[in-house]
């Protein structure tokens, strides 16, 4: 199962690493797989193999979701830090203007909340003044992000493979893998964003009174993060008008 797991994740983070650094198009990538996994297929179809690989073992091996998840997350984690410590790209303007407002922190700036200024104070005050010490949020984060919203599809479908399946999709998804090295409001505010949301599941549906106080928490982290998140206790308002149960 380990190799199993290795193999795979090794798979997913080269075909990852191809559109990120723009070296594929998307459908190179997803065309490179699918002639991959019908020549496999083709492979394991034929009977001469089978005294070899021992298909019997594997249909009752249990491959382990959990396990995978954490492989991945470890290894494209480790790809990103590699990246901006690496990486030829220089601050975006927008990240530039947000390391400026980290050296005059205040409680609200011209346009955005002040939440981002001061996690760039911290992580440049521990990693030091450069792209690595002021993007390195974003790869935390997107870690943060990826568990938290992997407990919530687990709780809610019951489904280790399923939750697995929107782990990955996560994170494969350009914006979001954009998102996971670039250091900018919209990166906390889908933390705080998912995070409310898993509180709002456990206050509703599984009846945890004490939730409440904790969505109360993120929906303010999420307002000092970015003003949209005033969103979504609209939407978890209509939803509990709309929803039968």
């Amino acid at each position: 199962k380990p190799l199993i797991a290795g193999c795979l994740s090794v798979a997913i983070l080269v075909s990852y690493s191809r559109i990120h650094t723009g070296s594929h198009y998307p459908l190179d990538v997803l065309g490179g797989a699918g002639l991959g996994i019908l020549v496999a297929g083709c492979l394991l179809g034929l009977d001469h193999l089978r005294p070899f690989i021992r298909l019997e073992d594997y249909n009752r091996a249990r491959f382990s979701w959990k396990g995978f998840l954490v492989l991945f997350l470890f290894m494209i984690t480790a790809y990103r830090l590699s990246f901006i410590f690496n990486g030829p790209y220089a601050l975006d303007g927008d990240e530039a203007q947000y390391w400026d407002w980290s050296r005059n922190l205040d409680w609200a700036y011209y346009s955005k909340p002040p939440l981002i200024a001061w996690l760039i104070r911290f992580t440049t005050t521990l990693f030091g003044v450069s792209e690595f010490g002021i993007r390195i949020g974003a790869v935390i984060i997107s870690v943060l992000l990826s568990l938290i919203t992997w407990r919530l599809v687990k709780d809610l479908f019951g489904s280790e493979r399923i939750a697995a399946a929107c782990i990955l999709l996560m994170n494969l998804i350009p914006l979001f893998a954009v998102g996971a090295v670039l250091m900018t409001t919209d990166v906390p505010l889908m933390l705080f964003w998912a995070a409310g949301l898993y509180c709002f599941y456990q206050a509703v549906w599984r009846e945890r009174k004490n939730f409440w106080y904790l969505w109360g928490i993120c929906f303010g982290l999420g307002l000092l993060s970015k003003y949209a998140m005033i969103y979504q206790p609209m939407c978890l308002l209509l939803y509990l008008i709309t929803a039968r149960e």
